[in-house]
């Protein structure tokens, strides 16, 4: 009789990809960070410059180029688009997921390794944070995948004994992760090798002089890497661009950031939410508690490391909740490894926190347009097409979803909560997606009408200026050859002036302008205009312009 094979390895792959398609299929690139970025790639494309990353014409010195790279390479390969623009990072978050299979057969040997390996990353897969960054043009997967990269490299020199493989590839980590998102890699690599003595297997007799040579030798070939480009780039960028990729990108980052800045405690409050539904599934919290009585030295490398770099975190002044990223896999693995350790066994599927979540989600869902009703100050808005299509079908949605994570919890088996949690979460994205972010909130952040609009006019000889903060959202959207001109609300009078037929692109939050724009669109919350230079002059008659504002709305659509 044929064994039946076990496929339980790909699950975590193909959720990702299932993520991967709805967001793909349902919401557009988010401004201001995805559209940014892909007009840094854009701009890098057009111009033909690897070293130096420019947005709307200035060097652009926040984040290094690797990323930009790659998606050059993508468009050089398969013609610029979008959708190729857009699997960079999915790639290296199912890379990630990948390597977390890897370090937990490297970690435990046998059948107990191989099941923590899969059940972390399918953990990882799902967890809602993970979840929403696995879809968005970011760099923080790439950094997650490079730490792992990594941390394998450490575990399979401290296993086998063949530092030269291990630290080769604690090279490259350390390298593409400089190149991905900068120096923040080493927190999560070096401590691990730093710390080797307490979490690496002791029947290995490793010589530790030769391990820390070695470890000191592939830091040093990883920042090479990294400074093969930085140097150049900063010679060529100028004397701002270099200072600020040398010094205000590490150190005013860490001691005084000029952006994100958070207290030290900002990010415990949002852990709940970060790694939901990990935080509220009870097993998890029992999983932990395992590791008290197990003489298993990766304990400091699955939970204690994690901890400690999370420390570090909060004391850095600049924080965002997907810097925290790349620590998932390791403490994806000790859950898993808790929940696969030998002895009693975990056999509740502990399922009714999440189910519950998403009932009281949903009643609330299907509740909340119809206590809006009463508040006096909405009386004649029109509210029902919002409780017919978007808040009745996602609550119901929702509980449907619930239903089926009880129905999945039944057999009483820890691995049926497991698969329960992974289904909430993904039913949850599904619906916020197809159900709420399309049709009804795809039009705010979908700036391709405008971008085409902009790219019209400009390819027709007009001067076009943004009149506030400009961060590229229109650049790469409508393909724009030239970059626009960026004008403080103080100096707008007097560019129109010198451009009498020019046009000014704005955002105004209550109105529209007294004087017809050319092109008007909705964009979160305001609305973004085509205004002529004639519309800030007074006493001017108003002139056709060589295109109308309907024949370039048509070609919007």
């Amino acid at each position: 009789m044929l064994e039946r094979k076990d496929y339980s390895h790909l699950t975590p792959f193909l959720l990702t990809g299932a993520v991967i398609l709805i967001s793909l299929y349902a919401r557009p690139l988010l401004p201001v960070d995805e559209t940014r970025y892909l007009s840094v790639a854009w701009d890098m494309h057009i111009n033909n410059d690897w070293l130096v990353p420019h947005l709307n014409g200035e060097p652009y010195h926040h984040k290094p180029p690797l990323l930009f790279w790659i998606i050059r390479l993508l468009w050089l390969t398969f013609g610029v688009s979008e959708f190729a623009a857009r699997l960079v990072a999915p790639i290296f978050g199912i890379g990630a997921l990948w390597l977390t299979q890897i370090l937990g057969r490297l970690l435990w040997s046998g059948e107990e390794g191989r099941k923590a390996g899969i059940y972390a990353s399918l953990m990882v897969a799902s967890a809602s944070w993970w979840m929403v960054f696995s879809s968005l043009v970011m760099f923080d997967l790439m950094v997650a995948f490079f730490a792992m990269l990594g941390c394998v490299g450490l575990a399979y020199t401290a296993r086998t004994g063949k530092l030269l493989h291990g630290m080769a590839m604690v090279a490259v980590a350390i390298g593409g992760g400089i190149l991905a998102k900068g120096p923040v890699i080493f927190l999560f690599i070096v401590p691990v090798g730093l710390l080797a003595p307490i979490w690496a297997p002791p029947e290995n007799q490793i010589r530790w002089r030769q391990w820390y040579g070695s470890l000191l030798a592939a830091v040093l070939a990883g920042t090479a890497v990294g400074l093969a480009w930085a140097i150049p780039a900063a010679i060529s960028g100028g004397e701002d661009f270099a200072e600020n990729l040398l010094w205000g990108q590490t150190v005013n980052r860490v001691s005084n950031s000029f952006a994100h800045r958070r207290s030290f405690l900002w990010y415990l409050p949002l852990l709940p939410l970060i790694l939901f539904p990990w935080s509220i599934w009870p097993n998890s919290w029992r999983a932990l508690t395992r590791w008290s009585h197990t003489t298993d030295r990766s304990v400091f490398l699955t939970v204690l490391l994690p901890a400690l770099v999370f420390l570090c975190f909060c004391v850095i002044s600049g924080k965002q909740p997907q810097y925290l990223l790349p620590l998932f896999p390791l403490l994806m693995l000790a859950i898993a490894r808790g929940i696969t350790m030998p002895g009693r066994a975990m056999n509740r599927p502990a399922a009714w926190p999440i189910t519950g979540t998403l009932v009281c989600l949903g009643v609330g869902l299907l509740a909340a347009p119809f206590m809006l009703l009463v508040d006096a100050r909405l009386e004649g808005a029109d509210w029902s097409g919002i409780v017919l299509k978007a808040h009745v079908p996602a609550g119901l949605a929702v509980l449907a979803v619930a239903a089926l994570c009880h129905w999945m919890a039944r057999r009483g088996q820890v691995e049926d909560g497991l698969h329960a949690c992974v289904v909430a979460v993904f039913g949850l994205f599904a619906i916020l997606h197809l159900a709420v972010f399309n049709p009804h909130l795809r039009d705010a952040y979908d700036l391709g009408p405008i971008s085409r609009v902009i790219a019209e006019y400009q390819k027709s000889g007009y001067d076009i200026a943004f009149a506030g903060d400009y961060a590229g959202e229109y650049n790469f959207s409508g393909r724009l050859k030239q970059p626009l001109a960026e004008l403080h609300l103080n100096e707008v009078s007097a560019w129109t002036a010198a451009h009498p037929d020019g046009i000014v692109v704005t955002l105004l939050r209550d109105e529209l302008a007294s004087f017809p724009p050319l092109f008007s669109q909705a964009q979160r919350g305001r609305t973004a205009v085509l205004l002529p230079s004639r519309a800030y002059r007074t006493g001017t008659d108003q002139s056709p312009m060589s295109l109308s504002a309907s024949a370039l709305a048509r070609q919007a659509q």
